[in-house]
């Protein structure tokens, strides 16, 4: 088995039956270092990500894997980092996110609400921009519904009011 596999496996049995989830599992060019993110439906703590690799060491150990040296690291998604997946989306619902479309619109504003299909964005007035760059005037101030399939990238922003 794959120790990418059999590390993802872990995780997920770990957090089976809570409110966390896997989110990504990244490994560098030479595959020494394997980063783990979890998220939760109410965020995750820092005690949960250690609890979470205790777990996934001790599954290791009993593996009993050849002699290949890696490290791992298990945290919660950096505010930097943009959302991944659709579960991530409701615990951010009033927060400001922009939101780079598939055809190239990048949308700012707050999230008003997450369905299955797509988001409702609260948008900012003039803060829209077009494929090229270009301010595009947003004459009202309604919600925009974005198509789910239609987003490239979502990031929250942050405040510091």
């Amino acid at each position: 088995m794959q120790l990418e596999t059999l590390i993802t496996e872990l995780v997920k049995r770990k957090l089976e039956g809570t409110d966390l989830f896997l989110v990504e599992l990244k490994t560098n060019s030479s595959g020494n270092k394997i980063q783990v993110y979890i998220d939760g439906d109410n965020g995750v703590s820092i005690g949960t990500c250690a609890e979470v690799s205790r777990a996934v060491s001790h599954g290791l150990d009993e593996a009993e894997l050849p002699d290949n040296r890696f490290t791992f690291e298990i945290s919660s998604p950096g505010v930097d980092q943009p959302l991944k997946l659709l579960r991530q989306y409701p615990k951010h619902i009033g927060r400001k996110v922009e939101v780079m479309t598939t055809d190239g619109v990048l949308l700012r504003g707050k999230l008003g609400a997450v369905s299955e299909n797509e988001l409702a964005l609260l948008p900012e007035l003039g803060k829209v921009k077009g494929p090229d760059g270009s301010r595009v005037k947003k004459e009202s101030a309604g919600p925009v519904l974005v198509s789910v399939e239609s987003i490239k990238e979502t990031k929250v922003l942050l405040s510091f009011k």
